[in-house]
């Protein structure tokens, strides 16, 4: 997966890189808007961990064998992207950067619209908001969702029923209410965690609830628009579950995904708000305790009543550079059609997609876990970026961070938080 944060180096390489690097001539013998010659592919990560991206590349290379795509992994495609954009490494056609990363390419001319990849009745299956991540300015569409990674409530069936309760929590008052029915320290067992490790989960964790709260992380100019009544009450919730009442363990500001996965399902933390691969985890690990007892949940509900939480997605770029765009354009079609998608949620436990009726086919329900939870918060859920992401991210860690060591009031932290965002512009 990509690093956490932008690191000044690159980002010095992006802004030094200019304007659009414009597109390269097309191979000898390959006509403009004709499929074939040859691409590569920049995967984010190792194949090894990416079953249905390999089953899906090959039944591309099936169907279009007058198309050779090189295939290529970088734990890094981050650095490597700004390396190309930089006019240092290897070129690449198609790439599977976070999206989170995107503006920061868009913004200097390093990717292509895909808006023809979105006729009418493509664009009708993806929800209102769900492509925002992958929009210009400009209003052009520069990516097409690969995966998603939605946030769910996971919870111990066995441990709340112990606790004499029914069903799981849909508001955040029931959330305080069951974490301390449900926390016992003395057994290391707690009622509520988050991961808020110094990187992109605080900002993600923090949107989430701000979300549900009702508010937004920038206004259009990018200006910070956190700093608000549901920003102070969103800040104030957190605070307040590892402070005042005191339901997650003290080390939640260290814990990332993965360490909030390991808290569920060895059976020390009886709800948690995480990603949606821990459903796999949490029914296929061997030290999983919760497999016969693992509940999941739309995320509760803040004060804006409305089901919401933070959406990281992967999308499928083409870099403008691209000698052969007929061909980018028709790989990064393939991988993200219907049967693509299907094969993902399915043969890729973990990773997930955007259009609901993918879970609505009879056969993704009947194999994938919890498929309408998942669907449903997909829909719910939301992100925004911002062309200088990095940046905002380690101001938000810090600003968060404060608050949640009580060394800064919640009303101190965003608004010191907002002043450094705005100065960014």
């Amino acid at each position: 997966m990509t690093r956490i944060l932008f690191a000044p180096a690159l980002a010095c390489m992006l802004c030094s890189c200019g304007g659009d690097p414009g597109q390269q001539a097309l191979p000898e013998g390959i006509a403009d808007g004709e499929v074939g010659g040859s691409i590569t592919f920049l995967n984010n990560g190792p194949f090894a961990y990416d079953p249905a991206t390999v089953i899906n590349m090959d039944r591309f290379d099936a169907a279009h064998p007058e198309v050779s795509v090189s295939r290529v992994e970088d734990n890094d495609i981050l650095a490597r992207l700004a390396t190309m954009v930089a006019g240092g490494g290897e070129d690449f056609d198609v790439a599977e950067p976070s999206a989170v990363n995107v503006p920061q390419f868009i913004d200097i001319g390093a990717l292509m619209p895909l808006d023809d990849l979105f006729p009418p009745e493509e664009m009708a299956r993806y929800p209102k908001g769900t492509l925002d991540a992958i929009t210009g300015r400009d209003g052009h569409i520069y990516g097409k969702p690969h995966y998603v990674l939605p946030q769910v409530l996971l919870y111990n069936k066995r441990l709340l029923a112990e606790a004499g309760l029914d069903r799981p929590p849909t508001t955040w008052e029931e959330i305080i209410a069951y974490g301390k029915a449900l926390t016992h320290p003395e057994k290391d067992q707690w009622g509520y965690a988050f991961g808020l490790a110094p990187n992109r989960d605080t900002y993600h964790i923090f949107a989430s609830y701000l979300y549900q709260a009702g508010a937004a992380l920038f206004r259009e100019d990018y200006s910070a628009a956190f700093n608000n009544d549901a920003g102070r009450q969103a800040l104030q919730f957190m605070v307040d579950v590892l402070n005042t009442h005191k339901i997650a363990p003290a080390g939640i500001t260290t814990y990332d995904g993965d360490a909030v996965q390991e808290l569920f399902i060895r059976g020390n933390a009886a709800m948690v708000q995480n990603w949606g691969y821990t459903i796999d985890r949490a029914l296929n690990r061997e030290e999983s305790v919760v497999k016969d007892d693992l509940g999941v949940a739309l995320l509760p509900v803040g004060p804006s009543g409305e089901v919401s939480g933070y959406l990281v997605m992967f999308p499928l770029v083409a870099t403008s550079s691209t000698r052969n765009p007929a061909t980018a354009k028709a790989f990064i079609d393939f991988m993200t059609n219907a049967e693509s998608q299907k094969r993902m949620l399915i043969d890729e436990p973990g990773n997930a997609v955007v259009p609901p009726d993918i879970f609505a086919l009879p056969e993704v329900r009947g194999r994938v876990p919890f498929a309408s939870e998942i669907g449903t918060m997909i829909e719910a859920s939301r992100a925004e970026y911002h062309p200088k992401s990095g940046q905002v991210v380690t101001i938000l860690v810090e600003e968060v961070h404060a608050a949640m060591a009580m060394t800064k009031s919640v009303e101190q932290a965003l608004a010191d938080a907002e002043a450094r965002v705005n100065q960014l512009l």
